[in-house]
């Protein structure tokens, strides 16, 4: 499997009607994060700089957005290649070629599903990831 991961950023400017990678410089001055024209013009660029956090939290206040938008990624399979049922794929990811079929999953394997507003109990919860028994390092001393 191989992932190839390519910036976006250029058509989320182009998606939200702003004219020119000035006006997006200019809106997200207005907001706070000081960047020029031609800063901008180089976010925009398939080989940009680094989206620092602060620049990712304001650009998606301006650009109305969410971080995983500004990325494409890419997966390509090799012939006769067959995914891990541990990778989970996001669904903006475009998967090409080979054959993705996950492999046949355990027999104890379970589906989970939680109802909004109840409590319903993890089949994991109470158990220590390893698979010991949950222990509080510091129980409460009893009055």
């Amino acid at each position: 499997m191989k992932i190839t991961i390519r910036n976006r950023l250029a058509v989320l400017i182009r998606e939200r009607k702003l004219n020119s990678a000035s006006e997006f410089g200019r809106r997200m001055t207005e907001v706070g994060f000081e960047l020029s024209s031609s800063q901008a013009s180089r976010y925009m660029k398939n080989d940009p700089p680094p989206f620092t956090v602060k620049f990712v939290q304001y650009a998606c206040n301006v650009l109305q957005c969410f971080p995983n938008d500004f990325y494409e990624i890419v997966i390509e399979y090799g012939p006769n290649e067959v995914l891990d049922p541990t990778v989970v794929i996001p669904h903006h990811a475009k998967v090409i070629g080979g054959t993705p079929e996950r492999q046949p999953s355990s027999s104890n394997t379970q589906e989970i599903s939680l109802q909004p507003g109840t409590k319903n109990k993890l089949p994991w919860e109470g158990k220590h990831p390893i698979g010991g028994p949950k222990v509080t390092p510091f129980p409460k001393k009893l009055s």
